[in-house]
């Protein structure tokens, strides 16, 4: 059974708690994401794949929606299981509703970055600006694998900026990524702009 997720894989639908334990220890969530986010950032990305159609079932999980409370965060767990053609939704209602996608968007900005060049390749540092922020981590030279790691949302925007307008629009058309709406400053779109994505779009 195929399951593609917003989350990770789950070979039984029991099991979640076994199979999604980063949504248990606040500490440790980011390594089961770090092989899948890992093979996204140095596979080649070819935009032109037809995207595909899921179907129209969305069915409950109660599941998800505990492990998503008993970590103390909001926010929802989304699967589509492509064996059934069905979805897997702990906020089922939710699932079309668009958001500004924020962080999340560094998925996409990541592969773009990659694929239009403006850097060539994970390793590359991106210079810091010399802004001390309040978190330490982010106020150095860092590479695209540890600016994602670390959420470093000004080297990120400083590569779109590089990247320029014109060019993630190009990306963002081609994937059909939500609304398309990239209107104003090309380095705040994603964050306080226009865009809008739902979870099953991300998908």
């Amino acid at each position: 059974m195929k399951h593609h997720s917003s989350a990770g894989h789950a070979q039984a639908l029991p099991d979640l708690p076994q199979a999604y334990p980063f949504a248990l220890r606040r500490r440790s969530w980011w390594q089961p994401c770090r092989v899948w986010v890992t093979f996204l950032l140095t596979v080649f990305i070819t935009f032109s794949v037809p995207q595909v159609s899921h179907g129209e079932t969305i069915k409950p999980l109660p599941e998800a929606r505990e492990l998503i409370a008993r970590a103390g965060y909001g926010g929802q767990m989304l699967i589509y299981d492509e064996a059934q053609d069905t979805w897997w939704a702990s906020e089922p209602d939710a699932v079309n509703q668009r958001y500004i996608p924020a962080s999340t968007f560094k998925i996409m900005s990541s592969l773009v970055i990659l694929e239009a060049g403006t850097l060539p390749d994970t390793q590359t540092l991106i210079p810091w600006d010399g802004v001390t922020r309040s978190r330490s981590v982010i106020n150095q030279d860092l590479n695209l694998r540890d600016a994602f790691q670390y959420s470093a949302l000004p080297h990120y925007q400083q590569l779109v900026r590089q990247t320029g307008a014109e060019t993630m629009q190009k990306y963002i058309d081609l994937t059909g990524y939500g609304n398309r709406d990239i209107s104003g400053r090309v380095d705040l779109f994603w964050i306080l702009g226009p865009l809008r994505i739902s979870p099953r779009e991300q998908i």
